[in-house]
């Protein structure tokens, strides 16, 4: 059993059901420390404590003590600027699947009113193979373009899926392998930017920031930065990124 390894797999189930350590804590009546503990491989959760985690998160023990079950993100560095924790993490090979304009060369925003509604007309629809049921994405296309009246800006609301079969009123988006730089947008995050209003599209230029002071680059293409929303009003902004 790699303590280490299960401690990540417990950070990674807590990020995607939309807790901090201090609103777990809360729920769980311990110490945010007890859970940095777990997370950080210095100690397990009790077997007591091991079944509320799975019955809190609707999934079996075995799932918290088998990392390889929950990462779809596999942390690949955490970095720090200005306050702000930021996460390094490569993502497999997978498609979105929901609405996607684009908006003539040159004419600036597609019409993103226009596309949720239409993605919320489709909430009934099912998608095949969908990887990530509890979180949806907005994704811009191509607004890292610098010189953004030579191409054409696209939006989509979509979730990741393993398939491109789907119900042909869905559109689809393959995306490769990549790597990308990730913040949330949380209660940490906002005292350390002192902006309690954050939103999290205005995430891109502090993740931007933090690349340049660590070593990364942008690296735009078919992967393209997205927000990224979960229960509990969880919130993360990604940003494609590679190595110097």
């Amino acid at each position: 059993m790699d303590i280490k390894k299960i401690g990540i797999n417990i950070a990674i189930i807590r990020k995607n059901k939309g807790y901090t350590q201090e609103t777990l804590a809360e729920q769980l009546n311990i110490s945010p420390q007890a859970i940095s503990k777990w997370e950080t491989g210095t100690g397990l959760p009790e077997t007591s404590m091991l079944i509320t985690l799975a019955e809190l998160w609707s999934i079996s023990i075995d799932s918290i003590l088998r990392p390889s079950a929950n990462e779809f993100d596999k942390i690949v560095e955490t970095i720090i600027y200005k306050g702000v924790t930021f996460e390094v993490v490569s993502r497999p090979y997978f498609i979105w699947v929901g609405k996607l304009s684009y908006a003539p060369k040159g004419e600036g925003e597609p019409d993103i009113g226009k596309v949720i509604n239409e993605y919320k007309v489709l909430a009934s629809v099912p998608k095949n193979g969908c990887l990530n049921q509890d979180w949806t994405a907005a994704i811009s296309m191509n607004y890292w373009y610098n010189y953004k009246n030579e191409i054409s800006l696209g939006w989509m609301m979509a979730q990741e899926t393993d398939t491109s079969t789907q119900d042909q009123r869905y559109d689809n988006y393959p995306v490769p392998a990549s790597l990308y730089i990730r913040a949330q947008n949380d209660e940490q995050t906002k005292r350390a930017t002192g902006e309690m209003h954050l939103e999290v599209f205005q995430l891109f230029g502090l993740i931007q920031d933090a690349m340049k002071e660590h070593g990364y680059t942008e690296n735009y293409g078919p992967a393209q930065e997205f927000e990224y929303y979960g229960p509990n009003g969880a919130a993360y902004a990604y940003v494609p990124a590679k190595k110097v």
